[in-house]
């Protein structure tokens, strides 16, 4: 099955804890938005080594000086994008939701996986 459209929210990783309102539908649900850098990492970075150099090259440049959460984020994301392009029509869009302080990995993210030119706008609102 393939898709014209996707939109992505990725966790921001406000250290937050985030509850749906009483009285709500979804009234009970609740999310943390902590990320964390786990062996599960290691495991994506080197699946991304092998099978994705284009991907991995930049990802890895990138830690020597990002915190490691972000480059935690980037595979997570990345490994995220490369099966949603498997399953994205060829004239479909992707929009990922970030914030404005991570423009530029998301640029090395979208590039990476669709190759170059594959970051084609960025949406801002105040």
């Amino acid at each position: 099955m393939q898709v014209d459209w996707i939109q992505l929210k990725p966790p921001f990783n406000s250290k937050q804890s985030y509850s749906a309102s009483i009285g709500s539908q979804a009234a009970g649900a609740a999310s943390e938005d902590t990320s964390t850098v786990t062996d599960l990492d290691l495991v994506e970075h080197e699946k991304l080594k092998r099978g994705h150099g284009e991907l991995h090259a930049p990802i890895h440049a990138a830690g020597k000086t990002l915190a490691k959460w972000s480059v935690s984020c980037l595979m997570m994301i990345s490994g995220c994008l490369l099966e949603l392009k498997r399953m994205l029509e060829d004239a479909g869009a992707i929009y990922l939701h970030r914030d404005p302080s991570s423009s530029p990995r998301r640029k090395l993210e979208m590039d990476g996986v669709f190759g170059a030119g594959g970051f084609q706008s960025e949406i801002t609102w105040k």
